[in-house]
Formats: C-alpha cells, structure tokens, sequence
C-alpha cells in the first residue's frame, strides 16, 4: 500500500523535515508516496528516494539517487560533477541521519537539476518521445496542484494495489510462462481525484505526447503490430487494461489474481491473500496519501486544503486520455478507435472495428470514457481550461442488446 507509517512520518518533522522544505521551496518537484518510501521527481524523472527498512525490529531510513528507471539513473549521473558524485559516494544507499543530512540537503537541488535536463535532452530507452511523456506527466500534475483548479493530481505511475497478475498473449490465453514477470494491469500515468460534499470521484489518467503515441503495440514483430495495431500500448490498449479495473471498482468486485494462487501455491502460503478489495484499496490510499500531503502543508491548492479526508467516500471512477501535441485538425485518433460520422453525431463502433477486442474484453465490462486534445507540447505550461476534466469529450456506451456503439459527447 502506497502509506507512510506513523514511524516515518515523526521523522518528516524533525531529522527529514530538510526534504520536505525543499519540496515547498520548489514548485517544479513532485513529491511521491510508495510504501513507505518516497520519490522526488523532476520533469518525470526520480532524482532522489528515501526508503524505510525493518531490520531487527528496528527502522533504518536508505537515502539514494535511485531512479526507478535503470537508464534515466545512469543518464544523469553521468552528467554530474566529479564533486557531486564525491558526496554522493559518502551518502548514497546509506542510512540518512541527522548528521549527514547536511550533505543530501546540498546534494538535492544538484540531482534536480541534472535529472531535469537530461530527461529533456534524452528519450528513454527505444521508444520515441517517452521521456516527453514522462515531462507532460509532471507538467500536468503540477498544473493541477499548483492552481486552484478542481481536481487534484495524488500520484504519477500510481499502481492499483493488487493488480499484478499474468500476461495475456496475442490469442487472448493466460501466459503462465512468464511467472517471475507478473503484468500490472493498474499501472496508472496519474491519478486525479475531484471530491465534491465528501463524495470522491477518481480519474484514471492515461497520457499520450504526439500524433504516433496514439497507437501502440506489445507484440515485436513487424508482421504481429501489422496484424495487432488496434491492441497494445495505445490507446485501444489501455482501454482494454482499465476496464478490467473500472468494473472491479464500480461493481465493487474483489479481484483475485491468479498470479498470486500459483505463487503462494508454490511457496507452500495458501493461507496467502490472493483476493484483492480493489476499491477499498484505492480509496484507502487516496486517503493516505492525502493524509500526508496536509499533515506537512504540502498541498497548494486552496480548494483540498481543509478536506477531512478520512471522512470522504468513494462516488465514481472515469478512463481519461489526455493527447498532448495533438494536431486539432487531425482525425487520427476517431480513424483509430474507428469513428465514423462527424463531431456530435460521431459513432464509435469499437468492438466491430477492432476485433482484437473481443478476445481481450466482453463488451458489458465496456464503460464511458473521456478524452482530451491539446496542441500545446509536453514542454508548454497547462492553463485552466486544460484542467476542466468534465469538459473533455466523453465517449458513451450505447447498448441495444448485443450491440454495443458508442457516441462522442
């Protein structure tokens, strides 16, 4: 569970309280909770992680430059000075303490500024733009938490707490091959919640930065992402991953992973949970993570600052796309979801345009969701009509029987 434990927080107040003035006195940070760690974050890329241990019935607290991503660490670190990776050499991946401290407290801004550029100077990896995405995620964060607007921005690369299970293959069979690299169904780009008389609406935020990032594929060969263009890390994709989550949430279903039997089976824990409350879950860390961010005035806008939060309930759970660097004038994300029609009267017919579908997703697990079309680039500051989340285009179920359509509202 993504919570800081009571332990951990007394720690924020006297011996840590340098990290959390740093993140006031930075604007362009975001601060993240893990279970019981903490990442920083500049332009979507960690610089900075402060991790709570358990050993011998004692708490010891590891400070690192840790990345989370392999490639970003080694990216910028290698664009630091030979002074700064001195001082880190004395820190780095050891128990923070009051004494040394001072050394982290210089090392932060220099980790911030390094990671920032590099992520704006570098790709990650093969894919093209996705460190722009991971810029774009930030920004957009930012944008929400920063302003007065009517949302707020909890976490980036946020995971639904139990939804780690098998791959799917292309034929749409369980791949139980892969048992030591469980598929994250609830891997989230951010997560937003609005929360109006106590009662908490939750966006699931998928992001997409330029016209290619539309479409998207797991499948490697050539001839499969020809076949298979409609299913992957596009947008047809993650429709199919987060629904499997909204009908979890909304019909407030436990979800049990069979990831999860099997591993405890072979590990002799049978007695292991392997049935997930996937709402009570997400909730629970909403709360918690909110928790936080008041308890050391973290939270900049006005309109979350004096929620009671243990007090809100759960109301509704929303698929959005946000497409930055999008051509206004372009069609290609109606010709990808196969639209036809124009504007209002646009009909999406998703399951007869892309039958990968059927393999992957019964149409009464298919909910509305909402997308957004921004020209600006992920590089460009958001304003707030970019932040009216119930402004963006919804996509609404049309049932007749067994024919499912959907309409562009």
């Amino acid at each position: 569970m993504r919570v800081i434990n009571e332990s951990f927080k007394e720690k924020f107040k006297e011996d840590f309280k340098f990290i959390i003035d740093f993140v006031k006195e930075n604007d362009d940070v975001f601060l993240g909770i893990r279970n019981n760690c903490i990442n920083l974050y500049a332009n979507g890329g960690s610089f900075f992680k402060l991790e709570q241990r358990k050993n011998n019935g004692e708490y010891h607290y590891i400070a690192s430059l840790n990345a989370g991503d392999d490639e970003i660490q080694k990216g910028y670190y290698s664009k630091l000075s030979k002074s700064v990776r001195d001082l880190l050499k004395e820190v780095n991946e050891k128990e923070l303490t009051k004494e040394n401290s001072n050394i982290w407290n210089e090392l932060l801004s220099k980790l911030k500024s390094s990671v920032a550029e590099y992520m704006i100077q570098h790709k990650v990896g093969n894919k093209k733009g996705s460190s722009k995405e991971k810029i774009l995620q930030q920004n957009l964060a930012l944008a929400f938490n920063n302003s007065d607007s009517d949302y707020y921005n909890c976490d980036i690369e946020y995971n639904v707490e139990g939804l780690n299970d098998y791959y799917v293959n292309k034929d749409g069979d369980i791949d139980r091959t892969k048992d030591n690299n469980p598929h994250t169904l609830g891997r989230v780009d951010n997560i937003v919640i609005g929360i109006k008389d106590n009662k908490l609406k939750i966006y699931l935020f998928e992001l997409k930065e330029g016209m290619e990032a539309i479409k998207g594929t797991n499948f490697n060969s050539k001839s499969q992402a020809k076949t298979d263009e409609s299913f992957g890390n596009g947008v047809i994709g993650h429709i199919k991953c987060y629904m499997t989550v909204i009908k979890h949430i909304r019909e407030n279903k436990p979800y049990i992973s069979l990831y999860a039997k099997d591993y405890n089976r072979k590990h002799g824990n049978n007695k292991k949970v392997v049935s997930f409350d996937i709402r009570n879950n997400l909730v629970e860390e909403i709360k918690g993570m909110m928790n936080f961010y008041q308890e050391f005035d973290l939270i900049k806008n006005n309109n979350f600052k004096d929620i009671n939060y243990e007090n809100i309930v759960y109301d509704d759970v929303l698929l959005v796309f946000y497409l930055g660097g999008y051509n206004l004038k372009s069609n290609k994300l109606e010709k990808h979801l196969g639209i036809v029609g124009n504007n209002n009267d646009s009909v999406l017919q998703l399951i007869n345009n892309n039958p990968m579908i059927y393999k992957y997703l019964d149409k009464d697990e298919i909910y509305d969701f909402r997308f957004y079309k921004d020209a600006k680039v992920y590089s460009e500051k958001r304003n707030a009509s970019d932040l009216v989340i119930d402004n963006y285009s919804l996509v609404k179920v049309i049932r007749d029987h067994d024919e499912v359509s959907f309409k562009v509202e």
